[in-house]
């Protein structure tokens, strides 16, 4: 009672190939999309330190490849409480829980989870498609309007499907 803790939750994503995985998630076009696999986990430790465990885990995850998604910090006088989101390759994501689980004095509760993702990068990528053949007729129209009142039309709808895409 009365020791800080601390909590590490990691996410990953998985195909067949590994992708190169960045803030905004898996490259596009790597790997087969139906095989994709999000891994989840978190991970409650007891340590003697917030502030140098959170330190340490960062460092770890670092090495691993990941980066600190987000964090919250809690503090009162007994004791302190904080929460650190990570994100990691998928092929480092039993790595990472481990590095977590040696950082503490005592593991407090764990849980992890997987989901497959690749029906909803298949549709994804199919609404991308069709957004950007819709592009395309739009810019040849906008080729052919020739007063104000059309091109202003035409160039607002081309910025509709770009925000889309992106």
């Amino acid at each position: 009672q009365g020791s800080p803790a601390a909590g590490a939750s990691a996410t990953a994503i998985a195909g067949a190939a590994q992708p190169s995985a960045g803030p905004s998630g898996p490259t596009s076009g790597v790997g087969v999309p139906e095989d994709r696999i999000v891994k989840t986990g978190s991970i409650n430790i007891q340590v003697s330190s917030i502030d140098e465990s959170v330190a340490r885990a960062t460092d770890q995850i670092h090495a691993l490849g990941g980066w600190q998604a987000g964090s919250d910090r809690t503090t009162s006088t007994a004791s302190g409480l904080a929460s650190v989101t990570y994100r990691v390759p998928v092929a480092r994501f039993e790595d990472a829980l481990a590095a977590m689980r040696k950082l503490g004095t005592k593991v407090l509760g764990e849980h992890s989870d997987s989901a497959s993702v690749g029906s909803q990068i298949v549709d994804l990528q199919a609404r991308i498609d069709n957004l950007k053949a819709s592009e395309k007729a739009v810019q040849a129209i906008m080729d052919k309007a020739s007063s104000v009142e059309d091109v202003l039309t035409v160039q607002q709808r081309l910025s509709d499907i770009q925000g889309k895409i992106e």
